[in-house]
């Protein structure tokens, strides 16, 4: 491709009345190129969340893993501890994944708000109010219900089952 310089001289002080040439890049070479996340990070994460997320279920509903079992479940704490417990199983599993996530997103704000953020009096800094685990909890849910569950979980099976055009994506 040859282009002509619009007055002023280029790096190489070449005058402006030469006529310069612009090479094509060259193709990139596979080892230059940065390493792209594989597809089943996040069904990692949605499986170790779940996971930890669960624990917190079964330390209020059962009083398991050295927690306190709630008097009662009527109460915010014991609404809490089924909505993790159950939503901890449904996220390890992948089913129903976007309302759950939307859910337990919501309940995790609710919690970092209610339970830390007003009671301790900082509202911007978590480590201050020691929400920061209420915190990464709602936005790590918030990504579920943005991005679905992933290849690996009931919901993509349903969906492969149904004859589904894009069962892979993310």
């Amino acid at each position: 491709m040859t282009a002509r310089p619009s007055g002023l001289p280029d790096s190489t002080g070449a005058p402006a009345s030469q006529e310069f040439t612009i090479r094509e890049a060259e193709p990139a070479d596979e080892r230059n190129q940065p390493r792209r996340i594989p597809r089943t990070d996040p069904h990692i994460l949605r499986i170790v969340a779940g996971f930890l997320f669960l624990q917190h279920g079964i330390r209020k509903v059962f009083g398991g893993l050295g927690g306190d079992q709630v008097e009662t479940f009527f109460s915010l704490v014991g609404a809490a501890g089924i909505i993790e417990l159950v939503g901890g199983v449904l996220m390890i599993a992948g089913l129903f994944t976007k309302p759950v996530a939307f859910i337990l997103s919501g309940q995790m704000a609710a919690a970092y708000f209610i339970g830390h953020a007003v009671p301790q009096g900082h509202w911007v800094w978590p480590i201050m109010n020691r929400g920061e685990l209420a915190a990464l909890y709602s936005f790590t849910w918030l990504f579920f219900f943005a991005n679905g569950p992933g290849k690996f979980s009931l919901d993509a099976a349903m969906r492969r089952d149904e004859g589904d055009a894009d069962p892979l994506s993310i």
